[in-house]
């Protein structure tokens, strides 16, 4: 070996006395490294590549043991949980603050006059249908929902309302989105969709057009988990005057909770301190 080339043994090969000849084979060492020994004593050794042998698996388990662990971060309370799912359900901080279980204004729904006549016709039947759909959600503020939820969408993007199709689907997809935002379908509601189907003539599912309708008034705003049972089950728009004073009560009272649960939590001395 020249004088120049650095040694790939221990210090303690090179130093024994009865060191047999070796070959060192490359000026840096691989992961995989073979040492050869005769009557116990190291003659040679070489590093190379350890992909694709049969040693691979150990290298892989010693990259994941020096791995340092992932530790989630703990999950907010359960009143801040609650809190941002309220924020969504109303449209944010400030309408949550400022929400109350007064009644839904019935303001109708009018489609402007220049309109062309056979688009007034269909949203006159369209508001019909939902006159009839208001019975049988069976809660005192149904037709203010619906013409709220109507008008909201017309508002957002009157000619996405037109393209949906006839004064049918243009219902269904109202009513879908009026009933699901205040938990009117299904367990624990008022009616059923095949209910409010019959009541509409509709024969498509009334999800298929009530998903279009959220779309435009909620956009792709992402709809958070319900953080706990206790509230209730609701697609979620951002829009408190889509909301009944039934279901509006429910969010104050959650909401008068969160508030009081972080409240008591600001309060609490930190133990830390001192």
């Amino acid at each position: 070996m020249s004088a120049d080339q650095p040694s790939l043994l221990p210090p303690w090969v090179e130093d024994d006395p009865y060191d047999m000849p070796y070959q060192a084979r490359g000026r840096g060492l691989e992961r995989l490294t073979h040492l050869v020994l005769v009557d116990g004593r190291l003659v040679d050794m070489w590093s190379e590549p350890v992909s694709g042998t049969r040693w691979q698996e150990h290298a892989e388990r010693f990259d994941r043991e020096r791995r340092p662990a992932v530790v989630s971060p703990p999950a907010p309370p359960l009143h801040v949980q609650v809190l941002s799912w309220l924020d969504a359900a109303v449209g944010g901080r400030d309408q949550l603050l400022a929400l109350h279980a007064g009644p839904l204004v019935d303001e109708g729904f009018e489609p402007a006059p220049e309109l062309r006549p056979d688009h007034r016709e269909r949203l006159a039947t369209t508001v019909d249908l939902l006159d009839r759909a208001a019975g049988e959600l069976r809660v005192a503020d149904s037709r203010p929902l619906l013409m709220n939820t109507l008008r909201s969408a017309w508002d957002a993007d009157a000619e996405t309302v037109l393209e949906m199709g006839d004064a049918g689907r243009v219902a269904a997809g109202v009513c879908w989105l009026a009933a699901k935002a205040n938990g009117l379908l299904g367990p624990g509601g008022t009616t059923t969709q095949t209910s409010l189907q019959h009541v509409l003539g509709c024969r498509t599912q009334l999800a298929v057009p009530g998903r279009e309708i959220r779309l435009l008034l909620a956009g792709y705003r992402p709809e958070p988990v319900r953080p706990t049972p206790t509230l209730p089950d609701l697609v979620l728009v951002g829009r408190a005057d889509l909301l009944t004073a039934a279901t509006r009560r429910r969010l104050v009272r959650a909401r008068d909770q969160a508030l009081a649960a972080q409240s008591a939590t600001d309060d609490e001395p930190d133990v830390r301190a001192g």
